[in-house]
């Protein structure tokens, strides 16, 4: 036993000697015993939720030509912090693009959210624009996570008059005399207007009345004018459109008119069939009242 503690204590202490001039000359040669390596393995991306604007291709998001944007996303990462994610998007549209936006995140009571934000972006002043959002995320590993998403602006509308009445899709419009008044009534983004277009035509023959030609006058939202139909009865075509400050054409109604004699309406078929099939029925009644008076002498 003795023997046994006097070798324990031998190599305890040869323990110590390498201990204590291993602690000595490391400093000298430059080595950091106390540097270690930590090896992080993390090949899934950031994963990003709930975003603005959060529309699809098919349903965009309604957006407003020249307004400030405040595009936002939530980011997660199982591995990385919030703070140390690198979160950036990019917004385009025909014939333009934002570049990338660098998105920073929110932080509340110095503690960093899963919420990020960009700096409030202009929209172009583009009246009937797509916009694509491509939001991109980073963690500290390089993994990539994508979103795209999608935002719309809105486009000038208004209805159309003719003679005071509204025209509608069934609208159906005769006359015994020329003289016509049209009326163009600007209803949405009146400021995104460039000119109203009043088309009359019929057959080869056309004539185009506009603002822009003057043969149409403004006041507030109304563009209005008079015209008498310069070809003879006969069927005409009326098409009204607006063009908005992107030179983009909305047409608001297409409008067929009839001037002069007008045939009469040919009788219902089925109205006829109708009346058929009413006499058919009193004659089955009245024979079968008679055969019964027989039956009962």
């Amino acid at each position: 036993m003795k023997m046994k503690l006097q070798s324990l204590r031998k190599e305890l202490l040869a323990l110590g000697i390498l201990l204590l001039v291993t602690g000595v000359l490391a400093p000298v040669a430059g080595i950091d015993l106390l540097s270690l390596a930590t090896i992080i393995y993390d090949a899934t991306p950031p994963s990003i939720g709930t975003t603005y604007p959060a529309g699809t291709s098919g349903a965009p998001t309604g957006l407003t030509p020249g307004a400030s944007v405040p595009i936002t996303a939530v980011v997660t990462d199982a591995v990385t912090s919030y703070g140390s994610l690198n979160v950036k998007v990019a917004v385009t549209w025909s014939g333009g693009s934002s570049g990338d936006l660098q998105m920073v995140p929110e932080v509340v009571g110095g503690i960093y959210q899963k919420h990020y934000l960009a700096t409030t972006w202009n929209l172009p002043n583009l009246p009937n624009t797509l916009f694509t959002f491509t939001f991109k995320a980073w963690d500290q590993a390089g993994n990539l996570g994508t979103k795209t998403t999608y935002g719309v602006t809105g486009r000038p509308t208004g209805d159309f008059y003719v003679n005071g009445q509204k025209v509608t899709a069934d609208s159906v419009i005769y006359l015994n005399s020329p003289s016509l008044s049209f009326k163009v009534t600007v209803t949405a983004m009146a400021d995104y207007v460039n000119d109203v277009i009043v088309t009359v035509t019929k057959g080869s023959n056309t004539a185009t009345l506009s603002y822009s030609g003057s043969q149409l006058t403004k006041s507030g939202s109304d563009y209005t004018c008079s015209y008498s139909l310069a070809w003879g009865e006969g069927s005409y075509t009326i098409t009204s459109q607006i063009k908005d400050t992107a030179n983009q054409f909305y047409t608001l109604s297409v409008l067929t008119m009839s001037f002069g004699d007008i045939p009469p309406t040919p009788p219902n078929p089925l109205k006829f069939v109708n009346l058929l099939t009413v006499a058919g029925a009193v004659l089955c009644v009245y024979a079968e009242k008679n055969r019964v008076k027989e039956l009962l002498k």
